[in-house]
């Protein structure tokens, strides 16, 4: 600050300074994260938010869900044993109403399966050097369904 206001009232240069507020955030935060322990929490989301990015930063994830979810949307019956099994938590993380709980909501679910954002749509890398990378990767991670994800990733076990 003392070199501004040398600048400003000495020089006679028009010249504002702004706090750059942000990077005090980002440190502040940071900092709390290590003394509550929490870090390894941060650590853990990054890899989950970046799941689609791998393995090594290559997009092999992400493509292998594209094609799965495509395959799965043409060749998959309503009566699949997963998708029966993980039927509960995806009815409920749609937000769908209780007339589509059963064969016709799977139906439904199937079709639009590879049209969904969580198929089509591979979305930022959350980088931990990068100021709220991992926050902005979960803010848009919201519309992805955990249990649309646990049924493709069982396919894909397979």
């Amino acid at each position: 600050w003392r070199v501004l206001w040398f600048l400003r009232n000495y020089c006679k240069m028009s010249i504002e300074g702004i706090l750059d507020l942000m990077h005090r955030r980002e440190r502040d935060l940071e900092a709390a994260y290590k003394e509550t322990h929490y870090l390894i929490v941060k650590q853990k989301g990054a890899v989950c938010a970046n799941e689609h990015y791998g393995p090594w930063n290559g997009g092999a994830n992400h493509s292998n869900k594209s094609e799965i979810a495509r395959d799965l949307a043409e060749n998959a019956g309503a009566e699949d044993a997963d998708l029966v099994k993980l039927w509960p938590q995806i009815h409920f993380e749609l937000g769908w109403p209780p007339e589509l709980r059963g064969v016709e909501g799977r139906e439904k679910f199937l079709r639009g399966l590879s049209e969904s954002e969580n198929v089509r749509v591979k979305g930022e890398k959350a980088a931990d050097k990068k100021w709220c990378s991992i926050q902005k990767a979960w803010s848009k991670s919201q519309d992805r369904f955990i249990g649309a994800d646990l049924y493709l990733g069982s396919k894909m076990a397979i």
